[in-house]
């Protein structure tokens, strides 16, 4: 199978020498990534340049694993949607993407001023964008929360599958601070299964995908 992997945090550069970013550090797409990669799937992987890379030492020198790096949101935006456009069988979307933009000033912002006034605007969402540049494509979203409620996570979940994900992996930052590593893997009808790491987590999407493929296959 074709696999693309994105990964790592995005940031926004507010001017030359400043930006916005996140806290991820893209470990858990490294881990999927080095899954992959171990069962002898041909994988793309798009990472931030500070991110984690994956661990198995021959995946530089194997013709099937494709390194793929992005300095910020802008760039992850344009390469994840033409890598897409090379229609891989599976789309992994586990960066995490920047939620707001700014239109970035030349140079640097003085830093003479008491406080410094940022106008920030929306994002363009990546999902819908992946899945015109493939529709055929199975694509597995993330969505991250922080201690929610149990109507938080079902609309959250539900708001990524109407993105145009096949699939939601939803995290709890709060028990992953705590060390526990499982996640939950949602569907389009909202059930789910849990997952306990990556390697878990490779081997339910790989399932999920062979029987898609024999379900159309059977049509």
């Amino acid at each position: 199978m074709k696999i693309l992997i994105t990964s790592g945090g995005t940031k926004v550069k507010i001017d030359d020498v400043r930006h916005i970013g996140n806290m991820s550090s893209g470990r858990f797409g490294a881990e999927i990534a080095g899954e992959f990669f171990a069962t002898l799937n041909e994988v793309t992987y798009l990472h931030s340049k500070e991110s984690v890379k994956p661990l198995y030492r021959t995946w530089s020198d194997s013709p099937h694993f494709a390194n793929e790096q992005y300095e910020d949101y802008f760039e992850y935006l344009s390469k994840a949607v033409n890598l897409s456009g090379k229609k891989p069988d599976i789309i992994i979307s586990a960066a995490a993407v920047s939620d707001y933009v700014i239109d970035k000033a030349n140079g640097k912002i003085s830093s003479d001023g008491d406080e410094l006034i940022i106008r920030l605007k929306k994002a363009q969402k990546v999902l819908p964008l992946l899945k015109s540049a493939s529709p055929n494509s199975m694509i597995v979203g993330f969505k991250l929360l922080v201690s929610p409620s149990y109507d938080d996570v079902s609309r959250a979940v539900q708001k990524v599958l109407n993105s145009g994900a096949d699939y939601v992996v939803y995290n709890d930052l709060t028990e992953i601070k705590k060390g526990n590593s499982s996640r939950l893997v949602f569907k389009k009808d909202m059930s789910f299964s849990k997952v306990s790491d990556a390697k878990q987590l490779t081997q339910y999407i790989t399932n999920e995908y062979l029987a898609r493929f024999d379900g159309q296959r059977g049509h």
